[in-house]
């Protein structure tokens, strides 16, 4: 597999530190939830790092991973061939279906310049001469024929670099359809794609009506996570 090599050296060196905060944050939000067992959904995977983690302290029951780099999703889907709880994807997430150009410049660049402090968690929706056309699917879609991510899914990750807040707004329309209403992490990153402030933060505030935390923008930024 083409840069095998230099993706295994990110898993096991660099992309640790990259999620443990994440992983740290979302674990203790769990365990005061009592939740023990878990099924999730992961978008924007990368090489699988918040799945080996989270296994550290959680029975996995199922994980639904999406990786929009076909460069990455290759690495992951040899990771885990041989796991029957991990199903990967290679479809970029978005708010809408159809062909989208995915831009693995990054990691490119990464792995040709920058050996001594890996970053292969970079790559986003865009052109260049290394973007690749890809797939994209509506996670609302996903969730509304899958009764057992209805049932079962307790916790949503969301880092794509650029369209969480997308995404985030095509998943209030089916948050009614889970059994339990899941906690959903994801990365402030509206400002990438454009989207204003009061646009993002209106996409949030919906949130609010089905019970969850309030957030605002303007006081945080990194990370939310969005806690029924």
């Amino acid at each position: 597999m083409e840069h095998y090599n230099d993706i295994k050296k990110w898993d096991d060196e660099f992309c640790a530190n990259h999620v443990v905060n994440l992983v740290r944050n979302i674990t203790k939000i769990l365990k005061e939830k009592n939740i023990t067992n878990l099924s999730y959904i992961d978008i924007g995977a990368n090489v699988g790092k918040v799945y080996d983690l989270l296994s550290e302290n959680f029975v996995i029951n199922k994980v639904w991973m999406y990786e929009a780099s076909p460069i990455l999703f290759e690495y992951i889907k040899e990771k885990y061939s041989s796991d029957s709880k991990v199903i990967v994807n290679n479809n970029v997430v978005l708010d809408r279906s159809g062909k989208i150009q995915f831009d693995q410049s990054s990691l490119i660049y990464e792995i040709n310049n920058n050996q001594h402090n890996l970053n292969l968690g970079l790559s986003k929706i865009g052109n260049s001469n290394h973007s690749t056309e890809v797939d994209s699917i509506k996670i609302s879609d996903v969730i509304l024929n899958t009764s057992e991510i209805q049932n079962d899914v307790t916790f949503i990750k969301i880092d794509t670099e650029n369209v969480d807040f997308n995404i985030l707004n095509d998943l209030f329309d089916v948050i009614r359809q889970f059994k339990n209403k899941p906690i959903i992490e994801f990365e402030i990153n509206y400002f990438v794609s454009n989207m204003s402030i009061s646009d993002a933060q209106f996409i949030l505030d919906k949130y609010v009506d089905l019970g969850y935390n309030k957030i605002d923008l303007r006081s945080i930024s990194g990370d939310g996570i969005l806690i029924p």
